[in-house]
């Protein structure tokens, strides 16, 4: 029971918990750039390895002593962003693989201090990987790739706010959230710091006991990539 809990992501994730709402919209309804505009942009690639997504989830309730605060994360994010002539004339299209979430790393674990620090054994790890990926949760099997989409919506130097969407087990949430972006030479550093609720994300939390054992229903992200200029055609193949 103490590690039967949830933990999601991202481009992501939680675990042991139930979906509460079916899909709020169809991937399509997503409103993207035309390929005129795309061609008019300049186009950085994010490749596998140059990235890396961590959402930690928080134990709670009267019982919370007897959980474990978890991390999600993977470095397996890719996709593409397309600038256009003002950082406010931007896209991103990011997509990571349900299966490429690691659950407990050691070495972010304590990245992340004290909070993080008592262990968790390797068959907890591979339980909560397990039910993850399961279909009463991210539905691995149907729903395979986890996808990130969204704007600038505003930028005061190198910090902005960016609207965003994500494609979570089939299900379409809409996020406001800061980062921060800045170019050097051929490449652009993003580097974003922003919670979300798992309701938001059509997720329930797990609890027992009259909520006495619980995770919290918020949980924090943080991604930090490099994307690489690359030609149109180099971006159309990620």
């Amino acid at each position: 029971m103490r590690y039967a809990f949830i933990v999601l992501i991202g481009a992501l994730c939680v675990v042991s918990c139930v979906r509460i709402s079916p899909p709020s919209a169809a991937p399509d309804e997503v409103v993207e750039p035309g390929m005129v505009w795309l061609a008019a942009a300049t186009a950085y690639a994010v490749r596998n390895g140059d990235a890396l997504l961590v959402v930690r989830a928080y134990r709670a309730g009267a019982m919370a002593s007897l959980g474990h605060n978890h991390v999600i994360s993977s470095d397996f994010v890719a996709g593409n962003i397309y600038v256009g002539s003002a950082y406010t004339d931007s896209w991103f299209d990011l997509r990571l693989p349900v299966s490429s979430l690691v659950v407990d790393d050691e070495r972010i674990r304590a990245h992340y201090g004290d909070e993080f620090s008592a262990p968790v054994p390797e068959d907890a790890k591979a339980g909560t990987k397990l039910n993850m990926q399961s279909d009463k949760v991210l539905d691995a099997t149907q729903w395979p790739v986890i996808r990130i989409r969204g704007f600038l919506a505003d930028c005061i130097g190198a910090a902005c706010t960016a609207q965003i969407a994500i494609d979570l087990g089939g299900t379409l949430s809409r996020h406001t959230i800061p980062l921060r972006l800045e170019q050097h030479d051929d490449r652009l550093l993003v580097r974003a710091r922003f919670n979300i609720l798992q309701s938001e994300l059509g997720l329930s939390p797990f609890s027992v006991m009259m909520g006495a054992l619980s995770v919290a229903d918020e949980l924090r992200f943080d991604l930090d990539l490099v994307a690489v200029a690359v030609t149109p055609d180099e971006s159309a193949e990620q």
